[in-house]
């Protein structure tokens, strides 16, 4: 077996293909196909779950005329071609909402989304995404949000809650998300790119103030948004392998030493390593070598390699990892704070269900456990209930 291909080497036929889709390899692909039985279904929903349908339709249609059942290539061709469609579609809304907050004077920042096809694969229809992501500074929040309402859009979050979360600014929330009335656009409304457990990003005022002036900022965050999430997507780990591969001149020791001052070094690694690994992706061989290097890194790695071989359903009991953020994070204060900040950190629901005056924000520390248990108790006293009625075995 080829080297480039040794941390695949137990994946299923269907992952490896996938695989071979995101290289572009139709050497490998062929391999697969024309040794190995594969599960076309199998194929075509993990290509969904990874959020890499379009590069998985684009290295089937190339195959060899018959190696892909019919029905498997028009139903991929189907999907490929809704998914180009609704991109566009984004995009023009993205422009129309851009639009609305700058005839508001409301400086906003877009990133992943129609954005990230262009910046990292340089076409619209290359990546699988189904939200827009804008970005806006603390003080626009209620401003964007009356915006968006105005544009169509509609948030669970309460005008209230938003205002307290702009007074105070202790939530574990980053973003807030909008649906528009018809249903064919999601916004999330950043005002922070991570949330207060996972700090690895810029302060807003260094991203609006060099905005597009540091390519090599969005690769950071792509590493650190990855690692957040625990390195479940390969189209996560795609997408750093195609920007990284755009960014001219890439100086990797100006990125580490960027990502060492958000704490982010050990995230940016991992997302250059895994990149390499799996999507064979060309790195510099010193950075590799320092990953490689990082005891800590080559765990992320591996787990994050076990992690993608998993089944869907496995994938899905285990959509929220927390392991491998926190062992991304450096340091036990970070580490703390991530335990902290995503168990015990109030939240925009802990405002909406009562209204503290200007200062108190402590008190929302309190209520939290009570409105957790108004929230759950009732239906996890009627399971104990239940599970005592029944009968021992």
């Amino acid at each position: 077996m080829p080297r480039d291909r040794e941390p695949c080497a137990e994946f299923s036929a269907e992952l490896r293909l996938l695989l071979a889709a995101i290289r572009s390899d139709r050497a490998w692909a062929c391999e697969v196909v024309g040794s190995e039985s594969v599960d076309w279904e199998s194929f075509r929903l993990l290509a969904i779950a990874h959020h890499v349908l379009s590069l998985a339709y684009r290295c089937v249609a190339e195959l060899p005329s018959g190696a892909v059942p019919a029905q498997v290539l028009t139903r991929l061709r189907q999907q490929f071609a809704a998914n180009s469609i609704r991109n566009v579609s984004l995009a023009r809304e993205l422009v129309r909402i851009m639009r609305g907050l700058d005839e508001s004077s409301i400086e906003s920042l877009t990133f992943k989304g129609p954005s990230l096809a262009i910046d990292a694969w340089g076409d619209i229809t290359a990546r699988q995404f189904g939200d827009l992501d804008l970005l806006v500074r603390t003080r626009d929040l209620c401003r964007a949000a009356e915006v968006l309402t105005k544009l169509g859009y509609v948030s669970s979050i309460s005008a209230r809650a938003r205002r307290e979360a702009q007074r105070f600014g202790g939530f574990q929330e980053f973003e807030e998300v909008f649906e528009h009335r018809d249903g064919n656009a999601q916004i999330d409304l950043h005002w922070r790119l991570t949330p207060a457990s996972f700090p690895l990003s810029p302060p807003e005022t260094e991203l609006f103030a060099r905005a597009g002036a540091v390519e090599f900022d969005l690769l950071i965050y792509l590493c650190v948004h990855a690692a957040k999430h625990g390195w479940s997507s390969l189209g996560a780990i795609t997408d750093i392998a195609a920007l990284q591969k755009r960014i001219d001149n890439l100086d990797y020791a100006e990125i580490l030493s960027c990502a060492s001052q958000l704490g982010a070094r050990r995230a940016v690694l991992a997302g250059l390593l895994l990149a390499a690994q799996i999507a064979d992706a060309k790195i510099g061989e010193k950075i590799l070598l320092e990953a490689s290097s990082d005891s800590a890194v080559r765990v992320i790695v591996g787990r994050a390699i076990g992690g993608i071989g998993q089944s869907i359903q496995m994938r899905e009991r285990h959509a929220e990892p927390v392991l491998l953020p926190l062992t991304s994070l450096e340091g036990l204060g970070a580490r703390l704070r991530f335990i902290e900040g995503r168990f015990l950190r109030p939240t925009l629901g802990d405002a909406s269900f009562v209204r503290l005056p200007r200062g108190a924000f402590p008190l929302f520390w309190l209520l939290r456990p009570l409105r957790l248990a108004t929230q759950y108790g009732p239906a996890m006293a009627s399971s104990a209930r239940r599970r005592s009625s029944e009968p021992a075995r």
